[in-house]
């Protein structure tokens, strides 16, 4: 199973990533938006999470609203990121991605992940920004088209080279660590360099993903829902694979349960991704949403 998550690592988050920043064009300027979208779904996950774990036993949901819950670090990151948004608008790019890169490689050395997820925000910002300065993602997949045995073949070569180093347990650990943003360096020149490969390898595998993507909603248009709901699946799902991944999971085979877990992500995506549940989420995701239900007006 190394090989299988060390192969998800190099495209899930940083493809997820790239696209927010994609989808971030036009912020030029802070706006309450991301308080009303942002800070406050994280603030009401933050305490549901807590409940959630208070109850279970599962997770490891906290009250203290500087340590991001499970996948609750994203929302946090992503309201940063929008934050830094006006600043670097102001600054030319060459600027930018050397701020970026000394951001990205400073902050492996001693940054605490546990609060606020400070590493994972300065890990994934170079994807964001990257999306947030892509003019037209389509003309971009349409140029890659051109080179389709190209992508093809170095998608294959990763994958065959990820499998391969996982197999070894040793190799699977410092795989793992190039890939994963769990954490900042370790004492090592290697675990340094491997980082830095981990990210080329994330950036090459995050465009040969989503060119696969592109791909399949030229011929299954149904797959565009999820992506208008991704906020609502990839919020509340957590809760789910929580309970589902010790309980069921972890205890069958290793390849009936991988099996089962593909099948289960895409009824969880599905399901997620209705208008019924998106709407009964929304007072949960959406200050304003709520506020217009209660007939408020917080910024007044």
């Amino acid at each position: 199973m190394g090989g299988v998550s060390n192969f998800i690592y190099s495209f899930h988050m940083p493809c997820f990533i790239l696209l927010s920043g994609y989808l971030s064009k036009g912020i030029t300027t802070h706006r309450t938006k991301e308080i009303d979208t942002l800070l406050y779904p994280y603030v009401v996950f933050q305490i549901l999470n807590f409940i959630f774990t208070y109850l279970t036993g599962y997770g490891h949901g906290s009250i203290n609203l500087f340590s991001p819950a499970y996948l609750n670090w994203y929302i946090i990151a992503l309201f940063f990121w929008r934050l830094f948004l006006p600043y670097f608008q102001k600054m030319k790019k060459v600027v930018v991605i050397i701020i970026l890169a000394l951001l990205w490689l400073l902050s492996g050395y001693g940054v605490p992940n546990s609060f606020l997820s400070f590493y994972r925000i300065f890990y994934f910002l170079p994807f964001f920004m990257l999306g947030y300065y892509i003019d037209d993602i389509e003309q971009v997949m349409i140029k890659m088209s051109k080179h389709t045995g190209v992508v093809v073949a170095v998608t294959i070569l990763i994958i065959i080279g990820v499998f391969a180093l996982s197999f070894d347990d040793r190799m699977n650990v410092i795989v793992h660590n190039a890939l994963a943003p769990d954490a900042g360096y370790k004492k090592s020149i290697l675990s340094v360099v491997s980082k830095m490969a981990g990210m080329g390898i994330q950036f090459v595998m995050t465009f040969c993903f989503i060119y696969a993507c592109y791909l399949i909603r030229r011929k299954l248009t149904g797959f565009n829902k999820w992506g208008k709901n991704s906020m609502s699946i990839y919020i509340v799902h957590g809760f789910i694979t929580l309970v589902l991944v010790p309980v069921l999971i972890s205890k069958i085979n290793v390849y009936l349960g991988l099996s089962i877990s593909i099948l289960l992500s895409a009824l969880i995506c599905w399901f997620l991704s209705r208008e019924m549940v998106v709407k009964a989420l929304q007072p949960l995701l959406n200050l304003n949403d709520i506020c217009s239900r209660l007939k408020i007006n917080i910024y007044r």
